[in-house]
């Protein structure tokens, strides 16, 4: 099956740009009767009661709760001039670090053009947090021009739901939200039907090692593909390249300390990759739940 086009979604509230909580579906390629995990994340446990989730006219429940402390979301935000408030992907407590990714630039009402800071200054005093998911720019500063990478503590409340997608999935899945008995997301998931590219060619591709609980990215991992070394993911986003290899499936072990060796542990999902002749990114999954 081909990748599935998947979506993260915004729970309304008072304020729907910078929400106080955020349904997470999963950023993967889903196959036919592949398990997969719906969370619905927030700062407070009491946000996420009276929720409810429907695959079609299935009702999955209410979800289980659970915590996941210690985490944290990184993301570059794009300034334009307008300084408009700029969301995380996940809700958080708190906003640890800014860093000025490129020269980051003010233009005065005058139109006077200052260099606030260079690249790579730490910047974290310029912005603050405004609800539980978005970075903004102090108050009195000009119009911001740059890139930034800001650091932000994600809340650790959760509720989660599991799925199976069908065996012999037929178009888009639909799944609906309820809060309270009132419908308030409506989204799909859709697995293409087509006929897998069985052609074999060089290909390049990126594998990204993903901690099977938190769904986080796992750096400094060392992989090794078809019995060759290709290296560790890198530092910031959890992959390593791999130039000009072939398509197909070949075994794969990722080791790093604190992680039970892929190969090694009670899952069967990590032991193999395919890699598509179109390349593209490939996700392997490390460590267990508790």
């Amino acid at each position: 099956m081909g990748a599935a086009k998947q979506t993260m979604l915004v729970r309304v509230g008072k304020d729907t740009d910078c929400p106080t909580s955020l349904l997470e579906f999963p950023k993967q390629d889903v196959d036919p009767g592949e398990a997969v995990t719906i969370r619905v994340w927030a700062p407070d446990p009491a946000l996420l009661t009276g929720l409810r989730l429907d695959a079609g006219l299935t009702s999955l429940g209410t979800g289980s709760p659970n915590v996941w402390p210690g985490q944290t979301t990184c993301k570059y935000f794009d300034f334009e001039g307008d300084n408009e408030a700029q969301r995380f992907d996940y809700p958080v407590t708190g906003v640890s670090r800014v860093i000025a990714f490129s020269p980051l630039y003010g233009i005065s009402d005058a139109g006077g053009i200052t260099t606030l800071a260079p690249a790579g200054a730490d910047i974290t005093g310029l912005f603050h947090r405004r609800g539980y998911a978005c970075l903004v720019p102090a108050a009195g500063l000009p119009k911001l021009y740059g890139t930034v990478h800001a650091v932000g503590v994600r809340a650790p409340y959760c509720r989660e739901w599991a799925w199976t997608s069908p065996a012999d999935p037929r178009g888009a899945q639909w799944f609906f939200l309820w809060e309270d008995g009132e419908l308030t997301h409506r989204f799909s998931l859709t697995l293409s039907e087509d006929p897998d590219d069985t052609s074999i060619c060089f290909t390049d591709i990126k594998i990204r090692v993903i901690d099977r609980r938190t769904a986080g990215a796992v750096l400094g991992a060392n992989v090794v593909l078809g019995g060759v070394s290709v290296g560790q993911t890198d530092q910031r986003y959890g992959f390593v390249k791999v130039f000009r290899h072939l398509s197909g499936t070949f075994p794969i072990v990722v080791t790093k300390a604190g992680y039970t060796a892929s190969n090694a542990d009670s899952y069967t999902d990590n032991d193999r990759i395919t890699i598509p002749p179109a390349g593209g990114e490939v996700r392997v999954k490390i460590g267990g739940y508790a």
